[in-house]
C-alpha cells in the first residue's frame, strides 16, 4: 500500500464495475476540465481512480521503534522509512501524566479527597521512573524503556490491586464476622 497506492485485487470485478459506473460522470467531468477526451475504458478509467485513492489516501501507521520487531519490519518493508513521514514521540512531562491520571482516576471507585493526591503521585513516580531510566543510560549504558504505554499499564494495575484487595479484605472481613457472630 505504501509503495503502489494501492492493493492488487483489492475489489472483485463486480464491485470494481459498481465503482466504475458510480464515477463515471466524476471522471466525464473531470476529462472535460482537462481538456482531455473522454475515453471509457476499464483500464483507463480504474488508473484514474486508483490515482485518486492514492493521492488522497492517509495512513497513520503506530508502532514502537523499541526492539527487535521494529527493525524488522523495517527491513522487511523499506516503504515504511521511504515513503511516510515519522513523528517521533517524546516522553510525556510531569503535568500531562498527572492529567492523564486524573482523567483515568476519576473512573475508579475511590474517595474523592485521594483522587487528586494519588493522580500526581502517579504522575510524580512516573516521571521520576523517566529520570532514573536515563540515568541508568548514562552510567551503566543500559537502555530502559519507560513509554507511555507503561504509564497507563500503571494506572490500570493499580486499579486491578485495588480491586482485588477490596475483594479479599471483604471476604476476610465476612469470615471474621461469621467467626465472631
Amino acid at each position: 500500500m505504501l509503495n503502489a497506492g494501492i492493493v492488487p485485487n483489492i475489489y472483485p470485478a463486480d464491485e470494481l464495475q459498481r465503482v466504475r459506473e458510480e464515477m463515471k460522470m466524476v471522471y466525464k467531468h473531470h476529462c472535460q476540465k482537462m481538456g482531455q477526451p473522454f475515453v471509457e475504458q476499464p483500464d483507463i478509467m480504474n488508473e484514474w481512480f486508483y490515482s485518486r485513492v492514492k493521492d488522497h489516501m492517509h495512513l497513520s501507521i503506530c508502532m514502537s521503534p523499541i526492539g527487535q520487531r521494529f527493525r524488522d519490519y523495517t527491513r522487511n518493508f523499506p516503504a515504511l522509512i521511504n515513503n511516510s513521514a515519522i513523528d517521533w514521540f517524546m516522553a510525556w512531562p510531569e503535568e500531562a501524566l498527572i492529567e492523564v491520571a486524573q482523567k483515568y482516576i476519576s473512573r475508579i471507585d475511590i474517595d474523592e479527597a485521594f483522587k487528586a493526591l494519588l493522580a500526581q503521585q502517579c504522575g510524580y513516580s512516573f516521571a521520576q521512573a523517566n529520570i532514573f531510566a536515563l540515568r541508568m543510560e548514562s552510567e551503566l549504558r543500559r537502555i530502559f524503556y519507560v513509554t507511555p504505554t507503561n504509564f497507563i499499564e500503571l494506572l490500570k494495575g493499580y486499579e486491578k490491586i485495588l480491586v482485588s484487595k477490596r475483594t479479599e479484605i471483604g471476604t476476610q472481613a465476612t469470615k471474621l464476622r461469621n467467626g465472631l457472630g
